[in-house]
């Protein structure tokens, strides 16, 4: 799906094996392996102080973005820019290059995805 220059190379952004991975990156190294919150509920209370965390519970996602700081988001960028490998790796994530394009202050990147999908339409 990555290969090519297409616009899935573009725009698709993974974790794999989930964005709860790149949320935890901003307070340690994280490699999980399943996305089942049951299975992570450790490691995601050991890392943001929240038992039992529900993906769809507003107050979970409240108190987890309320320790997310300007310097966790450094912290984040560093750990994730060490696990860009490809989507077939457990644990990766190509979130670095999303970051790097949305940092830009360049634009020109939005333009080129439009007229990518634009001529795939």
């Amino acid at each position: 799906m990555h290969d090519g220059e297409d616009a899935a190379d573009k725009v698709v952004i993974y974790a794999n094996p989930c964005s709860m991975q790149i949320i935890l990156l901003h307070f340690a190294v994280v490699s999980l392996k399943t996305q089942g919150k049951k299975t992570n509920a450790k490691q995601i209370e050991e890392l943001t102080g929240i038992k039992g965390y529900k993906a769809n519970q507003e107050e979970h996602i409240k108190a987890i973005c309320a320790k997310i700081n300007r310097q966790s988001y450094y912290d984040m960028k560093e750990r994730v820019t060490a696990i860009n490998k490809p989507d077939n790796v457990p644990g990766s994530t190509n979130f670095i290059e999303f970051l790097q394009r949305f940092e830009s202050d360049k634009p020109e990147w939005i333009a080129e995805v439009r007229n990518i999908l634009d001529s795939n339409c």
